[in-house]
């Protein structure tokens, strides 16, 4: 192997290099390095490895024939296939020795690691390639064969062909170089600006969630956010995500110390990657802003008298007049135009390019680095972020002003306050208000009678699930379980309101909870847990954090398997039993927690006081939800007993956390990710067995009960 294709560790000398072997990203990293930034140990795999890994296994001529006459319609048949050819494809064997070699050389052999892209003009000042290529976190040394494949082959992706051919490119003139570093499980993570990329004002932003980095760049959470002034460090503005604990402030001076130091030394704005273990900083990436000194009209046109506006963070400069298009799946995309815009709760990798047709991005959640944020800068796109509730206050088709400047939409007409909208209440959101019943199904008639959802996990065949919101009543029931429309109308003047009878997917969901629980006996302690705790804020919330925890790590575990080249039926069923399991560990925050034993305890203390509040209990919640004003009415009249305040105000501490771990459930809850996974697995079934499991849950999603049944047939 010659020198030009030896790997390269990161603390070598920068001079021996240049950014075309290293790539964008992997000089910056050595550049960083050289100026003391604390970077993680680790190795970059230069282009010419990827040449040669090219070349060996004769992949020029075969990717070369599959990008002719690329289109729309295509472009993910083709890339499909090209991924497909690297994956099974041979890796450098002296190439993988030496990757070892500096490993081991470095202590960090049996650690777990991040391999990410580093093509030859990614993080340059002209091409971004934000988010387009892989990163592959929490990789065992048994695995970085396969993740750096991985890492190839994502240069083929639909959204990288599409963003190369856009910025007039040729695929072939793109080199891959992978970066192989030591994985720090974050305490925080974040990004800092050293220009607002949306104002162009000279100030620092710093926007940041509490755990891995990936978690906020994909905008499924919302960041706390800290804008320095560049010249004093000095915090000018703090707002603190109610989804993040609390950060000490002298770390993110000091993530603005390190900032500025870097924007210095490459002389130009930079957009910083950072993340913080225990009291230690590192630097994970630095490239150039490539978003500047394009200009859009910057006056809002209207009067302002005549509209309300939503607020939210400004992602994508520019203002735009457009109709609102509400989109909640991908396939909904397909109509979208340049007079569109698209109102969604985050945008994903896979809604490129469809989501380019817009004439302005809104998302719910995300920040400076989400998603739609970073596409919108690069496209050119207004945009703005983190509006939360603006999918329920818009209503699809009406004529609404995009503000990119300011982060504000302005829709005609009062004020409106959606039903996942509360005003100064200190939640961003309400949830959806769910009171959970499990009403029995004898005879072919519906007994009225609730029943605790204990019983429905006991005998699920007999009951339906039942939510009741604050204007209609949901109801979710097993496929043999069939409700006439008199049976419906007989739900309906029970509950005084609209019944909506729902497939089998969230019934499901709790019959999956009683199999997993009888398979899990950590699982089952865990759920043993939950009426001991609803009666206190802090035991909430650490039991909510431990279940989101677990949902993560069991859905990361199942994304592993699914690496491998080859899988086992038995991995198979694994990782959808992993799959499962994550979502049930969601389904106890989610649901049982937020809205089924939380809910009911609140509910129980209240009705001891509620002859003395004088306001029925779904009246009182409505008001902790959108009327602070009326709490505090409230709370006078009952002020002179002590005892009854005291009640009223541990009930109001509950409700609200509760309902904030509903939300931060459902910001948190990777429900697309564990489909894709889903869909994967059951593919790679089919490959192996010719069996659909598909077919044999009936198009259900999930069911880990009936797969239980499904593989004893198998083995039958």
């Amino acid at each position: 192997m010659s020198k030009k294709e030896r790997v390269v560790d990161i603390s070598s000398s920068l001079e021996e290099y240049s950014p075309k072997e290293l790539g964008g990203k992997g000089y910056s990293l050595m550049q960083l390095k050289k100026i003391g930034m604390p970077i993680c140990r680790g190795l970059i795999i230069p282009t010419s490895v990827f040449d040669r890994f090219i070349s060996e296994n004769n992949l020029n001529e075969k990717i070369k024939n599959l990008l002719l006459n690329l289109n729309e319609k295509n472009i993910n048949q083709k890339s499909h296939q090209i991924e497909n050819l690297i994956l099974k494809s041979n890796f450098p064997d002296d190439a993988y020795r030496e990757i070892l070699e500096v490993l081991e050389k470095q202590g960090i052999l049996n650690s777990n690691f991040i391999v990410r892209s580093s093509a030859n003009i990614e993080d340059t000042e002209k091409f971004s390639f934000a988010g387009l290529f892989e990163t592959i976190i929490d990789v065992k040394k048994e695995e970085l064969k396969s993740a750096i494949l991985k890492v190839y082959s994502s240069l083929y992706l639909p959204r990288a062909l599409k963003y190369i051919y856009d910025k007039q490119l040729r695929v072939a003139d793109i080199k891959m170089a992978v970066i192989i570093q030591e994985f720090i499980d974050t305490d925080f993570a974040g990004v800092a600006f050293t220009k607002d990329p949306t104002s162009e004002k000279d100030n620092i932003i710093i926007e940041f969630v509490e755990g891995l980095g990936e978690e906020f760049v994909a905008g499924r959470k919302d960041p706390s956010r800290a804008v320095f002034d560049k010249k004093s460090l000095k915090v000018i503005d703090y707002r603190k995500s109610p989804y993040n604990k609390e950060i000490d402030l002298k770390i993110l001076k000091e993530v603005a110390k390190k900032s500025k130091k870097i924007e210095e030394y490459f002389k130009k704005p930079m957009d910083i990657e950072w993340g913080v273990k225990g009291s230690r900083i590192f630097i994970f990436q630095a490239r150039p802003i490539t978003t500047f000194g394009f200009v859009h009209e910057k006056e809002v046109n209207i009067d302002k008298k005549e509209y309300s506006v939503i607020k939210g963070i400004p992602g994508g400069p520019g203002i735009f007049s457009g109709k609102v298009k509400i989109v909640r799946k991908r396939d909904e995309l397909k109509n979208l135009n340049k007079t569109d815009v698209l109102v969604c709760k985050i945008t994903y990798d896979n809604y490129m390019p469809e989501m380019l047709k817009a004439g302005a991005i809104v998302t719910e959640l995300g920040g400076l680095t989400s998603h739609a944020a970073i596409i919108a800068r690069e496209y050119k796109i207004p945009c703005v972020v983190g509006a939360v509730g603006v999918m329920e206050t818009l209503k699809d088709g009406e004529e609404v002003v995009v503000n990119g400047y300011e982060g504000e939409i302005y829709y005609k007409g009062k004020k409106r306050v959606p039903q996942q909208s509360i005003e100064d209440s200190g939640l961003d959101f309400v949830p959806e208000r769910l009171i959970p019943y499990a009403i029995k199904f004898e005879k072919k008639k519906v007994s009225l009678k609730k029943s605790d959802l204990s019983q429905l996990l006991k005998s699920p065949y007999t009951h339906i699930l039942i939510e009741e919101l604050n204007t209609q009543v949901l109801v979710h029931k097993p496929d043999t379980i069939k409700l006439s429309k008199s049976k419906i109308a007989e739900l309906s003047k029970y509950f005084g309101k609209p019944v909506f009878v729902l497939g089998p997917e969230k019934f499901e969901t709790f019959i999956s909870v009683e199999y997993v629980a009888k398979q899990n006996k950590e699982y089952e302690r865990t759920l043993k847990k939950l009426p001991k705790i609803v009666n206190d804020p802090e035991k909430i919330e650490n039991f909510a954090r431990e279940c989101i925890k677990k949902d993560l790590e069991y859905l990361r575990k199942a994304k592993k398997l699914l690496r491998k080249k080859e899988i086992s039926i038995k991995e198979l069923e694994k990782v959808l039993d992993l799959i499962n399991t994550s979502g049930v560990y969601f389904t106890l925050v989610n649901t049982l927690l937020a809205t089924g034993y939380g809910i009911d305890y609140v509910r129980k203390e209240y009705s001891k006081i509620e002859k003395d509040v004088g306001v029925p209990f779904k009246e009182f919640v409505f008001y902790i939800d959108t009327n602070p004003e009326k709490v505090k009415e409230i709370k006078n009249k009952i002020k002179k007993d002590k005892k009854k305040l005291e009640v009223l105000d541990k009930i109001i501490k509950i409700y609200k956390k509760v309902a904030l771990w509903k939300i931060k459930s459902d910001n948190l809850d990777e429900w697309d990710e564990r489909k894709v996974l889903w869909d994967e697995a059951v593919k790679r079934f089919y490959k192996i067995t010719g069996r659909d499991i598909k077919e044999f849950l009936n198009g259900q999603y999930g069911s880990g009960h009936k797969l239980k049944e499904f593989f004893k047939s198998l083995k039958k």
